[in-house]
């Protein structure tokens, strides 16, 4: 799945503040981790589609992880979905952070195809870990 020793995690995520949270977090946790950032679902698809030299030379790579911002505008329970009806993302993790704390939608991402569903954790410190505990000793 992976060209080079990096880690690389896809997030998917439009909120500003919370996006300089994931990636400090990341770098926190490991230098060796390569972010790829988009907006929405439908970008992130599109990113994965993209063919394997061409992800080369844009110096991206199939993630080793997702980590999505749950939002109607962002990233949809339909996204989970488009992404697993491609066999060879059926392997990649993906994780959901929301602010719906809603059991009924948690099983329903997980009925999707998503790994994980969680609160979107609000401090630095708790979304550090819950980063570092998603991504295991694969990162460090």
């Amino acid at each position: 799945m992976k060209h080079s020793e990096k880690y690389s995690v896809l997030i998917v995520e439009d909120d500003p503040g919370y996006l300089f949270l994931l990636q400090n977090a990341i770098s926190e946790i490991s230098k060796l981790i390569n972010v790829d950032l988009v907006y929405t679902g439908s970008q992130a698809l599109e990113l994965l589609l993209k063919d394997k030299m061409e992800l080369e030379l844009n110096r991206q790579q199939i993630p080793d992880i997702i980590l999505a911002n749950v939002h109607s505008d962002t990233f949809w329970l339909k996204d989970v979905q488009e992404i697993r009806a491609y066999s060879k993302f059926s392997k990649i993790p993906i994780y959901l952070f929301s602010s719906y704390k809603s059991e009924l939608f948690n099983n329903k991402a997980i009925e999707l195809g998503a790994n994980g569903c969680f609160d979107k954790p609000y401090t630095f410190h708790e979304l550090k870990q819950l980063v570092h505990n998603l991504m295991g000793n694969k990162a460090a």
